[in-house]
């Protein structure tokens, strides 16, 4: 099929099923695969050819005869997208039941050293063709995209799976790494409608170089010089019961 992003999906390499009908049994072989049209418009599939053998006699030298069969000839349209509720951010992700998980690790580290951000897409769709999420950098970061991993797979018999977006963040500068909260904009083609998907912010801590790196604030040192020692406390306690 021109036009289409095609997936071949998987099915039984020989007979499939057989069954009987009006005292004639029947194979029935399986070819599967779907089709996510690039472009609107009217799309031909062209016909499936079947080519096969019969032997002219039931012997086991017995010469065979070639037969040939074709089907039909079809067509399917496909609309454009609407422009009713299109978000200007939308930059042509269409899918069902999508959602983000961003991850941003280590949890500290320390000044010029590297951070790595994943932002995973889920959902039912065309993994392949969603496109990369529009995220806010902080001023203060250099950022190196890493290349995106597609992950494609069935859902209870419908096509979808995971797409994820690898990101090599060093900061500049001690203090906090702060990533900005973001949201992903796609068509929903169950519903007809357009939606968003918002991802929350995260941070981590960034020490200067050559300190310590801690994930949190410590509590300050306990001050051994401010309490008055034990057998002093118990000295005392004598002389006053005296």
């Amino acid at each position: 099929i021109e036009g289409v992003w095609a997936y071949p999906q998987a099915v039984p390499g020989g007979i499939a099923a057989s069954r009987q009908v009006n005292g004639r049994w029947y194979d029935l072989f399986v070819l599967h695969q779907v089709a996510f049209p690039l472009t609107p418009g009217r799309f031909g599939v062209s016909a499936a050819k079947l080519t096969y053998n019969l032997p002219l006699a039931y012997q086991f030298f017995s010469q065979e005869e070639r037969y040939t069969l074709q089907s039909e000839t079809t067509s399917f349209a496909a609309r454009a997208l609407p422009a009713e509720g299109r978000q200007p951010d939308f930059a042509g992700a269409v899918g069902h039941g999508l959602s983000i998980t961003r991850r941003l690790t280590p949890p500290a580290g320390r000044q010029g050293e590297a951070f790595n951000v994943e932002v995973e897409i889920r959902g039912e769709g065309n993994v392949a063709l969603w496109p990369e999420p529009a995220t806010r950098w902080p001023a203060s970061v250099r950022v190196y995209p890493e290349s995106s991993e597609e992950r494609p797979g069935l859902t209870q018999g419908r096509f979808g799976g995971s797409k994820v977006f690898r990101y090599l963040v060093i900061p500049d500068s001690a203090g906090t790494l702060a990533l900005p909260p973001l949201a992903y904009a796609y068509y929903n083609p169950v519903e007809a409608r357009y939606d968003r998907v918002p991802v929350p912010a995260l941070s981590a801590v960034v020490a200067p170089r050559g300190e310590r790196v801690v994930a949190r604030a410590e509590p300050p040192p306990i001050r051994l010089d401010l309490r008055v020692p034990v057998a002093l406390q118990i000295g005392r306690a004598s002389c006053r019961e005296r």
